[in-house]
């Protein structure tokens, strides 16, 4: 078979639910018609260990993600695609291993045991065997601060965000930052490609009627006469949103 036949079964149909939840009902506005893709299946777990592999292709356009990716071969004839990380080239090879005895290259993954203070890590595990949550954005990073607590299995991690986790010194980190890169602002030639880019019309809430939004109505140019909020009268500036409290979670400088 083809490089690119296997590339095929390596992507899939991606139903774009447009703002919609799984009654049908609207929940998100100015969404909706967008162009028809295939999304990239990702391999944030890493099943096969103690096995090399080698990068055999880089795709500089991603679809429905920011970053670029690398078509990775595993030493038994098996394909995946990851998120590249610095320092990568065609022909380095990475291994996902969890023992001490390997040598890790920069794009390898281990669990947190097996990794020293004060290096460059991403795509982290909250819970082992998860797979990768946090660290996953071009650029992102964190590192280890201190193995040596009271609590033997967690490690105290820190993010880019200044922003301080225990995690499970069994979760799995990949050495070094995410692959960055600086993209140009896209110019829209014409409203077509907005709704290409699966965007609708925009309709400020004073263009309203009273009935329809908050900001709705008035006699003349009004601005609302109050702080901004949405059409279900939630305050849009400012308000924290965060409802539950994440156990994993200790710190915030």
């Amino acid at each position: 078979m083809n490089l690119n036949q296997f590339l095929k079964k390596l992507k899939y149909k991606y139903i774009c639910s447009n703002g919609r939840n799984f009654q049908g009902i609207k929940t998100i506005g100015n969404k909706g018609n967008g162009f028809k893709q295939k999304y990239i299946l990702l391999d944030n777990k890493k099943f096969l260990l103690n096995i090399p592999a080698i990068l055999l292709k880089i795709f500089t356009k991603s679809l429905y993600r920011n970053k670029f990716y690398g078509l990775f071969l595993y030493s038994n004839g098996m394909f995946f695609i990851n998120i590249l990380t610095l320092n990568l080239n065609i022909g380095s090879i990475i291994i996902n291993t969890t023992n001490n005895k390997f040598k890790l290259f920069i794009g390898s993954s281990t669990i947190l045991h097996n990794i020293q203070q004060s290096k460059f890590i991403n795509n982290l595990e909250l819970n082992p065997g998860k797979g990768s949550q946090f660290c996953k954005t071009p650029g992102n990073y964190c590192f280890i601060i201190n193995k040596n607590l009271t609590f033997k299995t967690k490690i105290l991690i820190k993010l880019k965000k200044k922003k301080f986790y225990l995690l499970h010194g069994k979760c799995f980190a990949t050495f070094g930052t995410n692959f960055f890169f600086k993209t140009k602002k896209l110019k829209i030639p014409k409203a077509g490609v907005n709704r290409w880019l699966n965007k609708k019309p925009n309709v400020r809430g004073v263009a309203m009627n009273p009935i329809d939004h908050p900001h709705g109505g008035g006699q003349g140019k009004t601005s609302g006469g109050r702080c901004s909020v949405t059409p279900w009268s939630i305050l849009t500036k400012g308000k924290k949103t965060r409802k539950k409290k994440n156990k994993f979670f200790i710190k915030y400088l």
